[in-house]
């Protein structure tokens, strides 16, 4: 996500009457199917608007409610993380109906009847309606974030067996690739789908919100446990997501959610997915 737009959208929270958004700002309330007074460029929030518009920027951008633009001032790129993964502060323009795809690393992007290694680093841009031409892979793996796409080769857990053939989804962000985009290409897709998350309530949050959402690609529970007894978590980045998650996780009765989530609980403490692509593990 741009610094723009969070900055837009903080200020549209914090106005008391009409508001000019930005383009960005607009084309994100869209997206999101979020109700407002509109006039040309100006907005009016109302209570369920300002709420929503506080939940998606949560769930996608990791904002926490309650988030000034003054808290913004200052940050240096590893502080950012608290607000949003740096992957998401882009000036790349929209692709719009358009996803970027690849496979696990030494796998095959499967497309139609040719099969394509692609090198580390580098995926496929294809459009939504394209999405037939992957059927030929039993599964496919969301990622939450940009960096940890493109470095998806360099996982430092074991990927399950049943996942290193799958097709490998970037979630997609405003200002990049299209978050709805991706969404839809998966819906048509019609494979279940495995969601490589950060490890913390949004991004488990976000994996239930998925399309097709069959389980979670992780480090095995004993390895998550060792990671947070040896400190290697935020407790920031844990609380600022509650109040925004706890009550969908606590209510979740997906068996790897579940698991997960009491893990969470239990350390109060959250891993960015950029942590997982580094090889050692490196906070």
């Amino acid at each position: 996500m741009s610094r723009s737009l969070i900055k837009s959208a903080l200020r549209a929270l914090a106005a008391t009457g009409s508001y000019a958004a930005s383009s960005e700002l607009l084309a994100y309330i869209e997206e999101n199917n979020i109700s407002v007074t509109r006039s040309g460029k100006s907005i009016v929030l109302g209570s369920l608007s300002r709420e929503k518009l506080k939940r998606c920027m949560e769930r996608d951008h990791k904002v926490p409610p309650g988030t000034t633009e003054d808290a913004l001032e200052g940050l240096t790129r590893t502080e950012a993380l608290s607000f949003s993964t740096n992957e998401k502060v882009s000036r790349e323009a929209v692709r719009s109906l358009r996803v970027a795809v690849k496979a696990l690393h030494e796998s095959p992007v499967m497309m139609g009847k040719s099969e394509h290694v692609l090198p580390p680093g580098i995926n496929l841009d294809v459009g939504i309606d394209a999405a037939s031409l992957f059927a030929r892979h039993a599964c496919a793996v969301q990622v939450e974030n940009w960096e940890a796409f493109e470095r998806i080769h360099a996982l430092n857990f074991p990927i399950p067996e049943q996942l290193t053939s799958a097709l490998v989804v970037y979630r997609g962000q405003p200002g990049g690739y299209p978050i709805g985009a991706a969404r839809r290409f998966l819906e048509a897709l019609e494979k279940p789908i495995y969601v490589f998350p950060d490890l913390d309530p949004a991004g488990l949050r976000i994996a239930l919100e998925t399309p097709g959402f069959a389980g979670l690609l992780l480090p095995p529970i004993p390895e998550i446990e060792a990671m947070f007894a040896e400190g290697r978590g935020l407790s920031e980045r844990y609380l600022s997501q509650l109040s925004g998650s706890e009550r969908i996780l606590d209510a979740t009765v997906h068996p790897d959610v579940r698991q997960t989530w009491n893990v969470l609980k239990r350390f109060g403490q959250g891993i960015p997915q950029e942590w997982l692509v580094q090889s050692p593990f490196v906070r």
